[in-house]
């Protein structure tokens, strides 16, 4: 026989169990919380965009209505003759500026500002009349009505200078 020692036959051992990880409640103190702000999509007719194109709307028929029923009356002053020139302009630009905003297309900014400017100029042209025809009338009061008419064309003009969803509607 021989000299070396026997060595007892060892069964494999089977491998150690793995914890099971319990979800817990709340997060670990270490954890980062990650927070997602969604934001509404500027693309499209909505906000004040509409509110233009509505305002637009119904200027644009409003001018095309009276246009024809002072027509069909007849010009009696100085102010109506002069609103038989500017309402068919003015109803042709609203109208415009509805279909080209409704299309999407880039034109409909820069007749949206045309319009605007033509509006005011029909009513410098409104005081000024008004100023002529009544001499005895207060002055501060005209010049106080132009600069506000003048204001309000040029804030009205400034949206669709500035407006994000006009940039990012308007682009056909």
């Amino acid at each position: 026989m021989s000299d070396e020692p026997k060595t007892p036959s060892v069964a494999p051992e089977a491998p150690a169990a793995q914890p099971v990880q319990q979800w817990q409640a709340q997060p670990p103190v270490d954890a980062k919380v990650q927070y997602v702000v969604a934001h509404k999509s500027l693309d499209g007719l909505g906000g004040w965009l509409m509110f233009w194109l509505i305002v637009f709307a119904i200027a644009g028929f409003s001018y095309t209505t009276s246009f024809f029923t002072l027509l069909g009356s007849g010009a009696s002053n100085a102010s109506d003759v002069v609103y038989l020139i500017f309402a068919p302009l003015l109803a042709v630009g609203y109208i415009a500026t509805v279909v080209f905003i409704a299309m999407r297309k880039k034109l409909a900014r820069l007749l949206a500002m045309a319009t605007i400017g033509l509006s005011t100029l029909y009513v410098v042209v409104l005081a000024i009349i008004d100023m002529v025809n009544n001499a005895n009338g207060n002055l501060g009061t005209t010049v106080g009505g132009l600069v506000t008419s003048v204001i309000a064309g040029g804030l009205m003009i400034l949206y669709f200078v500035v407006s994000k969803r006009v940039k990012a509607t308007l682009v056909n």
